[in-house]
């Protein structure tokens, strides 16, 4: 009896003990799986702030530069900025714009007016800079090629001076205007070919030269066909302008303008008998027409006759406000002959006019080496360098001298 009470007490202590260990295993595991989900979800916020983390690099890496371009660009001073239009932008901005052609440029003046016609045979993107004087305007193409020398006048009342320079972008026209001189518009017309039109107003062109605009009618049939004939040039038909130049002068012989356009488009093809000709007989009618002389004088230089070039030219005194570009080709010819000392002198009172051009200080680095005086020919290539009408060709050159010269 004592043995089975001893075998049930030790049945209730098994029992009993066997409770304990399954409630004690239920509270351990009650508290593993507490501990599981607290270890899930701070597992969970990790990953949501490695996600915001991951999202914030994003957002410094893509928007955050955007923005500063998109800032960058508003935040440029306003440029007189033009599009081609009807012209979509491409998709793919890497995808290279075919190269287009400036083949003319002509410029007509009237009244307070002065027009300048750019040809090209595509329509192209650009842009129009002023200088702070607003004496000078620079003209861009992006993406443009010179077909030749543009043709440009050899006077005009409001523009002194143009030049052309290739960028590693296009080309640039650079204008040298006289004071007061205003953009009035400027347009790029749609054709075969395109044709870039910009006006020029200036109303403190001379007195004379007013006088001279108000003889002339309101309606001039002959003016008319005079433009006719330079919208041809534009057009690239410079056979048909030169054949409708030469019937202007036909009825109107002493057509300057004509005449001058006339001479300097058969210079550009070398029909040197067709230039001396249209030359002599503006020259018998008015000797001392500056227009005429120069042209002259680059006839005979080209074909060789330097030395009547500048006996040519030495005849005549002309401002060299109003002409600067006589002087400038008088000193070339100077320089040509071995005149270094004259030249010189003459490049420095063109300077006085205007001290950008850069073409002009590069004659007096010429002229300088020429005459032994090599620092005051370094510093002369240095002004050529800094200035905006050098092109590429000289800028190397000048490079290569200062180089030379111990610069």
């Amino acid at each position: 009896m004592s043995l089975l009470n001893n075998v049930l007490q030790d049945l209730n202590k098994r029992k009993s003990s066997g409770e304990n260990n399954y409630q004690h295993a239920t509270i351990i595991s009650h508290f593993d799986e507490k501990k599981h989900a607290e270890r899930i979800k701070r597992k969970r916020w990790r990953h949501i702030w490695l996600l915001l983390l991951l999202a914030f690099v994003v957002f410094l890496l893509v928007w955050v530069p955007r923005f500063k371009w998109v800032h960058a660009v508003m935040s440029v001073s306003p440029m007189s900025f033009q599009v081609k239009p009807d012209v979509p932008v491409a998709a793919d901005a890497t995808v290279a714009e075919p190269s287009a052609i400036l083949t003319s440029v002509a410029i007509s003046h009237k009244d307070y007016t002065t027009t300048v016609n750019m040809a090209l045979d595509k329509s192209v993107h650009y842009q129009l800079e002023h200088s702070d004087n607003h004496q000078t305007l620079r003209l861009m193409f992006a993406k443009t090629s010179l077909q030749s020398e543009p043709l440009l006048p050899v006077v005009d009342p409001i523009i002194k001076s143009v030049s052309e320079k290739e960028t590693p972008d296009g080309v640039e026209l650079i204008f040298k205007v006289i004071p007061e001189t205003e953009v009035q518009h400027l347009e790029l017309h749609q054709g075969d070919p395109a044709v870039l039109m910009m006006t020029l107003d200036n109303h403190s062109i001379p007195a004379e030269e007013e006088k001279i605009e108000q003889i002339k009618p309101v309606v001039d049939p002959i003016e008319e066909e005079y433009q006719n004939a330079l919208n041809l040039v534009t057009q690239t038909r410079t056979n048909a302008g030169i054949d409708a130049l030469k019937q202007v002068l036909i009825k109107k012989p002493d057509y300057l303008e004509a005449r001058t356009s006339l001479a300097i488009l058969l210079l550009n093809q070398q029909r040197f008998d067709e230039v001396d000709q249209v030359l002599q007989d503006g020259l018998d009618q008015n000797a001392s027409y500056t227009p005429f002389v120069e042209l002259k004088a680059r006839l005979l230089l080209s074909i060789g006759k330097t030395k009547e070039a500048l006996v040519l030219l030495r005849k005549n005194s002309p401002s060299i406000d109003t002409y600067p570009n006589y002087y400038a080709l008088m000193a070339a010819v100077q320089q040509r002959l071995g005149q270094g000392d004259k030249a010189a002198g003459l490049y420095g009172q063109l300077l006085e006019v205007d001290n950008t051009n850069g073409r002009w200080w590069f004659g007096l680095a010429v002229a300088f080496e020429s005459i032994n005086n090599p620092n005051a020919a370094i510093d002369a290539y240095k002004h050529a360098m800094s200035a905006d009408d050098l092109n590429p060709t000289l800028q190397s050159y000048a490079i290569e001298r200062i180089r030379q010269l111990g610069g």
